[in-house]
């Protein structure tokens, strides 16, 4: 597969969004093996099929360093703006240590938010209504963009997690070839500082997540949610049911009924109804809205 031939095979919007990209782009392309942009083509195709209208990958480095291979038009005019990349710089910098602090994996992300200034930068483009999924490793940590024309197409998205986590498995080799380029390394910005670094590469998280959780505050009393139960909570909110969360975290879903059941024992309560209702209204982390990880990041 050339160049021509894999420009052929995407999604309009991947199309439109490469004509607007810089020229780094096309040149790295060109030098990807066939079977990598067959891989990449497989991998767009679906995500547009999910209703996905804009993809972005973002890598930080070890060594403070982050980049951005992003597939998405309206992104690339916003970059042509005049003071909008460091605005960028500092919001996903401080996104990410919320993020590493509070041990959370997925942000969301909408119009609604727009009161926040990188978010109104946003408000009215594509790079709005998204998800985004941070992945971790000893010595980058990666960040998988996916952006939808609305709320509502974003929130379905959200029922789709444990297959957009399988896609970008599969497509991740590739994606960081592209980073690792030379031809993009011109893109590189530092944005973590020794400190910052040490936070997010050597404070344990890594090796603690699935035993690790959140402290929360539930009228007055404080209570402390394992991650699956975060899950579960976040899944029973978007009306999941056991068997969909089952396979949505990768349980069993006997191992779901149980962490439920813990559930109702923590918050002091009978029906899953009830639970759900707590999730809905009073648990506003389970969005992963960046206003509420603000909140708690300054308590």
């Amino acid at each position: 597969m050339n160049y021509t031939d894999f420009f052929a095979a995407l999604p309009i919007w991947c199309q439109e969004a490469l004509e607007s990209a810089p020229l780094e782009y096309t040149l790295v392309i060109k030098n990807t093996s066939s079977c990598n942009l067959e891989i990449l083509v497989r991998f767009l195709k679906i995500v547009d099929e999910l209703g996905v209208l804009g993809f972005g990958y973002r890598c930080f480095w070890k060594n403070g360093e982050t980049s951005i291979f992003a597939i998405n038009r309206d992104w690339h005019n916003l970059m042509k703006i005049e003071g909008f990349n460091a605005l960028n710089l500092d919001f996903i910098t401080n996104e990410l240590l919320l993020v590493v602090k509070n041990k959370i994996n997925i942000v969301t992300r909408t119009r609604d938010k727009a009161n926040q200034k990188y978010l109104l930068a946003l408000d009215k483009t594509s790079v709005n209504n998204g998800i985004v999924l941070y992945n971790y490793s000893a010595c980058k940590i990666d960040v998988f963009y996916f952006n939808c024309s609305a709320p509502e197409d974003r929130d379905v998205l959200l029922s789709k997690i444990a297959m957009l986590q399988t896609l970008v498995d599969e497509c991740k080799t590739v994606l960081r070839y592209f980073l690792d380029s030379k031809e993009m390394s011109v893109h590189r910005s530092f944005c973590l500082n020794k400190e910052q670094r040490l936070l997010c590469f050597q404070n344990g998280y890594l090796k603690n997540t699935a035993q690790s959780g959140v402290n929360i505050n539930i009228n007055g009393k404080n209570l402390k949610l394992s991650l699956i139960e975060m899950e579960c909570l976040f899944f029973l909110k978007f009306g999941g049911s056991v068997t969909q969360i089952a396979q949505c975290v990768g349980r069993s879903p006997s191992a779901i009924k149980d962490r439920i059941q813990s559930l109702k024992i923590k918050f002091n309560i009978h029906t899953k109804d009830e639970l759900i209702s707590i999730a809905r209204k009073d648990l506003a982390f389970l969005t992963k809205d960046l206003e509420y990880i603000n909140n708690i990041g300054s308590r």
